[in-house]
């Protein structure tokens, strides 16, 4: 499981300061994998020693577990928002940063510490895209997790959002609007079978000019049918969260 698990956390989500841990599956019960940003929680345990230290309660022994228990709730969640909700903000920063050193970079030739920055930014923008991937992927599937596709109400919205996202009322058409099925069909076909259609016309010439062009032979390889080592090697570079596609 412990191998497994590496497998599938380098495949969704990157780097050495990527941990993990996992729980088993017990009877019918899935297990679960936890994934997180080290960087993020490494002063994540003295923080919450610090806010459990501050609250001020009194009471039962009982009541003031749940107070401070409700009180800690509070302030995680505060912290959540201010350590991973700024997620847009940074990344328009860092956009904005590597915009103004691409246009620097056209202008001028950049210095070593421009350059070592421009290179920390784009590697940010990667990271912080594959977590906000991830982010997105993670709670999509908790609600779909915590929902399933039993008879609830959630399972229902998505299946008529998604037919009715995929179904095409009617078309406009030289603006005459047609809704019978076989007329929109037909539309469609239509529209594309045209759409590729070439119709002969001048075309200007290069004038004898001479490009770099690849040999015959090189031109036969890639006409060539695929090898099975190449079909299989293109399949298992896929992420483990990716169906693979021709």
């Amino acid at each position: 499981m412990e191998d497994l698990s590496d497998v599938i956390v380098r495949s969704v989500w990157g780097g050495s300061w990527v941990k993990y841990d996992w729980v088993p599956a017990v009877g019918s019960a899935a297990g679960i994998l936890l994934i997180w940003d080290d960087r993020s929680l490494e002063d994540f345990d003295d923080k919450v020693k610090e806010w459990w230290t501050s609250y001020g309660v009194s009471g039962t022994p009982s009541f003031h577990l749940s107070k401070k228990l409700k009180l800690l709730k509070g302030d995680i969640i505060r912290w959540n928002k201010e350590v991973f909700g700024r997620v847009e903000v940074k990344m328009r920063e860092l956009m904005h940063e590597l915009g103004d050193l691409e246009r620097g970079e056209w202008a001028r030739e950049l210095d070593e510490s421009e350059k070592e920055r421009l290179g920390e930014v784009k590697r940010d923008i990667v990271e912080l895209a594959i977590a906000q991937e991830t982010s997105w992927w993670q709670k999509s599937r908790a609600l779909w997790l915590k929902e399933g596709d039993s008879n609830t109400k959630f399972f229902h919205r998505v299946a008529v959002a998604n037919r009715r996202r995929n179904f095409i009322e009617s078309l406009v058409v030289d603006g005459v609007r047609i809704e019978r099925e076989e007329e929109v069909k037909g539309a469609i076909v239509g529209f594309y079978e045209n759409l590729y259609k070439e119709e002969v016309s001048w075309r200007p010439t290069l004038g004898g000019i001479e490009f770099n062009h690849i040999g015959e032979g090189d031109s036969k390889w890639l006409e060539r049918a695929f090898e099975e080592e190449e079909v299989h090697e293109a399949v298992s570079s896929c992420a483990g969260d990716k169906v693979p596609r021709p």
